[in-house]
């Protein structure tokens, strides 16, 4: 490494403008200032010949003071590396026995650790000799300390003072210290982070800051005189007298550099502040120049104090943090800076030089060596007595460190929505308090299920597979550790500290964590750390079969791993790579409660719950119904199952041949063989019955079912499920893909009454000094409320009687719909209850294992994989949420029935004959037990002679494999004759009947 004279002289030039022209930089024409330069120059070294810095003035004692050096220390170093390398080989044959040849020695390796050993940050420091005097000679030195320093310079101009380029590096550095944005050190313009919490507030979640900048700003009369004091003595014991640059340091520093090739020392705090704020940190005698120019500025615009209050929030204290608060919360638990005392504040002071090499959890005995100098240097400059010097006992620091929240797929939607609302260059800015919408609890409901669900699935289907451990605490080989890391294993305090780290990598992970501490012929004793934060010490059970075999003989001692420790047994785990995504949302606000994107943020950052498109299968059906219900069918309305066909769709306007069709023709398949002749439309939503759902299309317009599907196109559109349906019938049957939250957002409508609500991540009324705004929802015009209402009736018959039975427990409240798309690729389940919505997707990631594409397979149907899933956040969220009827407060236009046990919806006027009105408002035990059994339309079936077994996107749902329904159900259930024979307006479905035309659609 070397240096250019050129760059030596414009510092001097530097330091004579700062301390002799008191920083009223001037640039200097090399046409016209070249005397001017030259006097400036000779000042300028006259000066620093005063300085007591200057132990030796003749350059030649100078350059073989700086050959001799460097020649000792080349050679104290090769000392050191050899007897490494030595104790490294020893270390080798005890290992492998007396006869094994030990490799050659990692120089570089013995570098690092002679590095980290000496508390040296920079290779340079080991480098030895620098040749700073590169093609400059002795007798160049001799001549240019004879022109500008000695005390009577000779008038013969040097040959390598080449004062175009000094001052050409010269006036550059003033061109940019003049122009240098100052107001960059002001507290609002410094990033900081924004704080995270829950919907209640209540909680900290987290944060959210740009790299570098992970700070909570601290006002100057909040931090301790202990604190400020430690800081000055251990870095700048000169601050408040000094103008933004001391002499002493920077001929300290040159001298220092010149001798072992390095950059190190000679800043003050406020040339650290103009570094780290203004500058970059490239090693370069130009930086320190534009540095010192900058610092000197910055002293004339800024108080000592304010100066000093930007130093301590601005500062790299280690373990991810900036400035003085959030190293106090990463180094301390939940203390705040004005909590610290002498102890905790010579911790900080001395440990600002190489914050990674002074962390707790494995370099204790630097931290010890360390404190003694801060102490001492404060004693000297009369902050602290002998008495206080002596009390301080670096090993009682106490080092509890609290919980890191990393990043995770709610942080990652909070910040895309603030960037949103307020710009990205204010959202980075930060230091704001953000009030999410999360609820903690379902957040932490939905993780567990999902994991749980998705590891019990792959498990079942022989699919996991052990990839490795999460980490090791020590990343060493065991035998290689130190007396102080072996302690770690020994001592439940710190592996369990070491653990909460790898825990908060994987913080959304709710599966406790283990470490090895012992791995021998009795076993492999783990220590765990679980879930609520107590540890435990057991022995590992060894699974003999498959990926965990693999994964027992591999482990070794300080591997951290996932754990499942239930009745007294620990087990390994491992991620499956089976994935899914999940929303809950408020349903009348549009609040998002819960979120999960993936299995583990760390594990997949995509967030496949907004940013994958997949077929959502049968969970677009009750759209499909909606049609129907709005134009005025009602739900005991009997349609045949039995296969349909549609004619091709063609562009309009275009001969009917195959390139102009816009849809081909379309035949549709039940997932199962079988069944009844014929059903009501409740019951072909509840069992997801494939033919029922097509024939709606000829049901709601006879005899033009394109007409049909773009009234359920049109309700797709409206209730936000796509931009753009596509013109083809498969689409009522979930071909076209969507994601989980557009779903979420679609069934709140139904669960509302019809307004559409906007998912949103942070709380409006909480946030309103920031967020001025609410997000829009808006009411869907097209929505009929009696028609909703009935869906949201027969939906609540899919959990009681459907596809969704696994969450029956909570029939009456929990309404919802499941999905699977073909071949089993997606499993789907959005469900409600009055207040939420819980919206999940289950499948693999796009993409070929081993030539094959991957599928659920046989099982992974929504109700049997992704429903499992809504049920525990159902259930944490009726602890939030009372429980409430569905049929509670029906809208003006809705009569209720109680038929056959079931509860019915209809519109006004079109009530059954027998049966029983139901009011909701009365204790059902109340109500008469008289029942009637269901008014039916039937007629003799006749097939369309176009009716063949094609498969145009056969949808393989998990319904309609339940066997025979309700008798009432049958289609050769006798009739009964209506009581009420009061008059009403006749269906559709009536008419038809009267005119021939047949009941069955």
């Amino acid at each position: 490494m070397s240096f250019s004279i050129a760059s030596a002289l414009a510092l001097l030039l530097t330091l004579g403008q700062i301390f002799l022209m008191d920083g009223q930089f001037q640039k200097l024409d090399p046409r016209y200032d070249r005397d001017k330069a030259i006097t400036q120059l000779r000042n300028a070294c006259h000066m620093i010949m005063e300085q007591d810095v200057i132990k030796v003035m003749n350059p030649q004692q100078i350059i073989a003071d700086q050959k001799s050096g460097t020649v000792y220390q080349q050679e104290q170093v090769e000392k050191e590396l050899k007897g490494l390398c030595l104790k490294e080989k020893i270390d080798y044959i005890k290992t492998h026995g007396k006869g094994s040849k030990p490799p050659e020695c990692d120089m570089d390796a013995l570098k690092e650790k002679l590095l980290a050993e000496k508390g040296q940050s920079s290779k340079g420091a080991l480098d030895g000799g620098l040749e700073v005097f590169k093609d400059f000679t002795m007798t160049d030195a001799i001549a240019l300390y004879d022109y500008l320093c000695a005390p009577n310079p000779t008038d013969s101009i040097p040959e390598k003072l080449d004062l175009d380029k000094v001052l050409a590096i010269f006036n550059s550095s003033v061109d940019e210290a003049v122009n240098a944005d100052l107001s960059k050190l002001s507290e609002p313009s410094l990033p900081q982070s924004s704080l995270i919490y829950s919907l209640d507030g209540t909680e900290e979640l987290g944060e959210i800051y740009s790299k570098e900048n992970r700070r909570t700003w601290v006002p100057l009369n909040q931090i301790p005189d202990v604190v400020k004091q430690a800081f000055l003595s251990a870095e700048d014991k000169n601050f408040y007298s000094h103008k933004g640059v001391e002499l002493k340091g920077v001929l300290n520093g040159f001298l220092r550099f010149i001798e072992k090739g390095v950059v190190i020392g000679g800043s003050t705090l406020t040339q650290q502040v103009v570094k780290n704020v203004i500058l970059s940190s490239d090693i370069s005698l130009e930086r320190k120049i534009k540095e010192m120019m900058i610092a000197s500025r910055v002293e004339k615009s800024y108080s000592k104090d304010e100066i000093l209050e930007v130093y301590l929030n601005l500062i790299n204290l280690g373990r991810n943090s900036w400035g003085l608060q959030k190293a106090t919360e990463n180094y301390f638990g939940d203390k705040y800076v004005s909590d610290l005392g002498l102890k905790e504040a010579v911790f900080f002071a001395g440990i600002t030089h190489g914050p990674n090499l002074y962390e707790p959890d494995l370099y204790m005995t630097r931290i010890q060596k360390r404190v003694p100098y801060v102490l001492k240097e404060m004693r000297e400059n009369g902050y602290i007595t002998k008495e206080q010097e002596e009390s301080v006992d670096p090993t009682t620091l106490k080092f509890t460190p609290r919980k890191v929240v990393h990043s995770s797929y709610f942080h990652q939607s909070i910040q895309t929505e603030l960037e949103e609302r307020l710009g990205k260059d204010a959202a980075n800015k930060g230091g704001f308090y953000l009030f999410s919408t999360q609820i903690p609890s379902m957040q932490k409901a939905l993780e567990k299920g999902l994991q749980q669900q998705l590891y019990d699935f792959e498990e079942g289907k022989g699919r996991l597979k052990w990839k490795e451990p999460l980490g090791n605490l020590i990343n060493r080989d065991f035998n290689d550790l130190t007396l102080e890391e072996h302690a770690i294993f020994a001592d439940e305090r710190q592996w369990s500290k070491r653990l909460l780290n790898f825990r908060s990598l994987y913080q959304d992970v709710q599966w406790p964590i283990a470490v090895v501490l012992n791995k021998d012929s009795d076993g492999t004793l783990m220590g765990i750390l679980k879930l609520d934060g107590t540890t435990d010490f057991k022995n590992l059970h060894h699974s003999r079969q498959g990926w965990a075999d693999q994964a027992y003989r591999s482990l070794k001692i300080g591997d951290v791993v996932d754990v499942d420790f239930n009745d007294n047994t620990v087990s390994l785990r491992t991620f499956p790579t089976v994935q899914a995504a999940a929303v809950v949302m408020e349903a009348k606000t549009g609040r998002v409660l819960a979120l999960t994107g993936g299995f583990s943020f760390h594990q997949s950052e995509l967030n496949r719950a907004l940013h994958s498109i997949r077929q959502p299968g049968s969970t677009v059906k009750p759209f499909t119904y909606l049609s129907a219900l709005t134009r005025g069918i009602q739900p005991d309305q009997i349609i045949a199952n039995a296969p349909v066909y549609f004619d091709p769709i063609h562009i309009p306007g275009e001969r009917k041949i195959r390139r102009f069709r816009k849809c081909n023709a379309w035949s549709v398949r039940n997932y199962s063989s079988g069944g009844p002749a014929s059903m009501s439309l409740r019951r072909g939503l509840e069992t997801s019955n494939n033919r029922v759902t097509a024939r709606i299309l000829k049901l709601t317009e006879p005899g033009n079912h394109e007409l049909g599907l773009e009234y359920v196109r049109n309700i797709f559109q409206d209730f936000g499920i796509y931009d753009q349906p596509e013109d083809c019938y498969p689409i009522i049957l979930g071909s076209q893909e969507t994601n989980v939250v557009r779903m979420a957002r679609a069934y709140a409508a139904i669960a509302n009454g019809g307004t559409l609500v906007e998912p949103h991540y942070l709380d409006t009324e909480k946030n309103s000094g920031l967020i001025q705004k609410a997000p829009e929802s808006r009411p869907i015009f097209s929505a009929d409320p009696v028609a909703l209402f009935q869906l949201k009736n027969i939906l609540g018959g899919v959990v009681e009687r459907g596809t969704a039975t696994v969450l029956k427990e909570y029939a009456g409240y929990v309404a919802g719909k499941t999905g699977t798309s073909t071949s089993y690729n997606d499993a789907w389940f959005v469900g409600f209850s009055n207040d939420i919505v819980v919206s999940v997707w289950v499948g693999y990631d796009n993409g070929n294992e081993n030539g094959k594409k991957r599928i659920l397979g046989g099982g992974g149907t929504g109700g049997g994989l992704a429903a499992p899933i809504a049920k525990g956040v159902f259930e944490e969220s009726f602890k939030i949420y009372p429980k409430t009827s569905l049929l509670s407060n029906p809208p003006p236009g809705v009569r209720l029935y109680r038929e056959n046990g079931i509860i019915e919806s209809y519109r006004d006027g079109y009530a059954p004959g027998r049966a029983q009105e139901w009011d909701p408002r009365y204790d059902e035990n109340l109500v008469s037990e008289l029942e009637a059994p269901r008014l039916e339309l039937t007629s003799p079936f006749e097939s369309d002679p176009r009716d063949f077994n094609g498969d145009f996107n056969r949808n393989f749902d998990d319904g309609n494999d339940l066997g025979q329904p309700p008798r009432s159900l049958r289609r050769n259930e006798p009739r009964q004759s209506p009581r009420n024979t009061k008059k009403r307006k006749k269906s559709r479905a009536e008419i038809a009947i009267e005119n021939g035309r047949g009941g069955l659609y």
